[in-house]
């Protein structure tokens, strides 16, 4: 409805500018007047309905409209005001004159805008806009839970789809993956799967890909205005995949899809109720805790000039019903991971960097700061953050620390501590394994980095994939901290023990003092890792996993696998990370 009385607006707007500029003579000047004024206003009504601009003060659209509808008129105004014997016969002086002076207008209005848009004028309050809490890590759990290996990311969104494909069946002839969401997911509920398939969904905040079987065409959507099906992938486990039809026993009828149309398209649906005027993002999918799909899309607006926008809530929309609900942050639906779009919180970190001494630098660059390339998103105990590395602009591989910034209410935490950053653990990974001519001679290619917590360690994991089947070939883990501490495997326990001996190792080979004898305390405990290097094993034991234990005893340790087992062990109580053992007995 705003679109069509913007329209509206505009064809009055023209006759009324027409008229005062010149009174038409006669009737028929007249009409013609309102026919070019219903032409003009149904060409940016076709264009508004096709491209859906924000119509807002604070946003562009509603400026460049305005610009080309006062050339519309001024150039409809020259024609009449053209002086000769026919109407074929113009004055191209007045056409040119009328041309120039809205270009002229255009352009000074143009400027105008960039002028006021220029950061210059913003500095303090753009730098202010993210006010992260600073903090010194002193331990990574502190930042973020360990992860139990099974729970990484392993699956990549290549593979992902093409496991969907192969549980398609029938529906790939109709229909194709549309785009697929990261979620956290916590649900419990009874799906039936496209191959009549019942089974029971069960996650509790674990990584999978979501998203909407879309119509592969105009013709196929307008024999059924509504897709069947929505996808499941597991992050961690290609061959969990569900293609979902039913949920507990309902079939699903998503009606509101990014790739339906006229009413039925998701963005164009919001926008002719009521959203017209607002910044809309992510129009993306995610699941309830009952297995029913929603697309939670942000809601801006622009608080500083026209590129500065500002969360304002989330509008929840039921995909089948079309139901919309309005939520602020704070009290949107726990299901809902994504509300802060993560352009705008790039933006926010590398303005909170970059303009600490104002916009001018010169050249002086000491203590200014940028984000890092890329953004992970990971879970942890109280919630789902975006974590990005935060490096100086003069150190293109080192890092300054880390941020965490919560995906629904936007809060920053800079957590401070030197380390390596993304694009250098790629490069670690692709360089100093056997993988090497592999990686170049392009058989085999590394995933993004993602952080995770892994035993206690700041670590980032890859996985190195296939190009040809995009199937994982072999695990890969670099410290965040020191990039001499990595280790891959074809399989995750194998890269994990060799990433966690390398450790080990190069914290043995530093200038380590370990534990002089103390008071000597004899306790049982379970075995969480070891390693063995160069005939020196390296345990971490449950309840102590801050402290690394060390023993040169018998090969009987080799009975001991990286599963739990207990044991009874004496060392001398010590604040040294690392701990000498004096005796080790096998419990069971």
């Amino acid at each position: 409805m705003t679109y069509f009385i913007f329209s509206v607006v505009l064809v009055v707007l023209y006759v009324v500018f027409n008229c005062v500029i010149k009174k038409p003579e006669t009737t028929g000047s007249m009409i013609g007047i309102i026919i070019a004024g219903l032409v003009i206003g149904g060409f940016f009504h076709g264009i508004n309905y096709l491209i859906l601009p924000t119509f807002s003060i604070d946003c562009w659209p509603i400026y460049v409209e305005a610009g080309l509808f006062a050339f519309a008129c001024a150039f409809g105004a020259s024609l009449r005001s053209s002086e000769g014997e026919t109407p074929l016969d113009l004055d191209n002086s007045i056409i040119g004159l009328t041309f120039f002076g809205t270009l002229i207008g255009a352009v000074v209005l143009g400027l105008g805008l960039l002028i006021y848009q220029w950061d210059f004028w913003h500095t303090s309050s753009k730098q202010e806009m993210l006010d992260p809490t600073e903090v010194t890590i002193e331990t990574t759990d502190s930042i973020v839970a360990a992860t139990d290996v099974k729970n990484l990311c392993t699956v990549s969104e290549e593979v992902a789809r093409k496991a969907i494909m192969v549980q398609m069946g029938d529906l790939k002839n109709t229909y194709e993956i549309g785009s697929l969401t990261k979620q956290s997911a916590t649900c419990d509920f009874e799906a039936t799967l496209a191959n009549g398939k019942k089974v029971r969904i069960k996650y509790d905040d674990h990584i999978i890909y979501v998203g909407v079987l879309e119509h592969r065409s105009f013709w196929t959507w307008s024999k059924q205005k509504y897709s069947p099906a929505y996808v499941i992938a597991d992050a961690s486990d290609a061959d969990k995949v569900y293609v979902v039809t039913a949920v507990d026993g309902k079939e699903l009828k998503i009606a509101y899809t990014n790739g339906a149309y006229f009413s039925h398209n998701l963005e164009r649906h919001m926008r002719f109720n009521g959203y017209a005027g607002t910044i809309l993002a992510d129009f993306d999918m995610e699941i309830n805790e009952q297995g029913l799909p929603f697309a939670p899309v942000t809601t801006m607006e622009n608080s500083i000039g026209m590129g500065t926008p500002v969360v304002t809530g989330v509008a929840v929309v039921d995909l089948q019903s079309g139901d919309i609900k309005q939520y602020t942050p704070e009290n949107a639906p726990a299901f809902i991971n994504m509300i802060q779009p993560s352009d705008v919180i790039y933006d926010r970190i590398n303005w909170w960097g970059d303009y600490i001494y104002g916009y001018f630098h010169w050249t002086e660059k000491s203590g200014l700061t940028q984000a890092c390339e890329g953004m992970d998103v990971v879970q942890t105990p109280s919630g789902c953050y975006y974590y990005v590395g935060v490096r100086a602009q003069t150190d293109a591989v080192g890092t300054q620390g880390y941020m965490l910034i919560d995906t629904r209410t936007g809060k920053a935490t800079y957590y401070r501590r030197n380390g390596i950053s993304e694009a250098e653990a790629t490069r670690v990974l692709e360089a100093n394994t056997d993988l090497n001519l592999e990686m170049k001679s392009g058989v085999l290619s590394l995933t993004e980095p993602i952080f995770y917590n892994i035993e206690g360690l700041p670590t980032y994991f890859s996985t190195y994939v296939s190009t040809n089947d995009y199937m994982v070939k072999y695990y890969g883990f670099c410290s965040t901290t020191d990039k001499s501490v990595w280790g891959y495997g074809k399989t995750l326990e194998e890269a994990r023990a060799n990433y966690l001996s390398s450790y080990y190792k190069n914290e043995s080979g530093k200038s380590v003092k370990f534990a002089e004898k103390q008071t000597l305390q004899e306790i049982e405990v379970i075995v969480l890792e070891k390693s063995n290097i160069n005939d020196v094993f390296y345990f971490r034991f449950d309840g102590y996993s801050d402290k690394v234990f060390v023993a040169s005893l018998t090969p009987e340790m080799s009975d001991i696998l990286w599963n739990a087992k207990k044991v009874k062990v004496s060392f001398s109580e010590t604040d040294a990370k690392f701990v000498t053992l004096s005796s080790y007995e096998i419990i069971n």
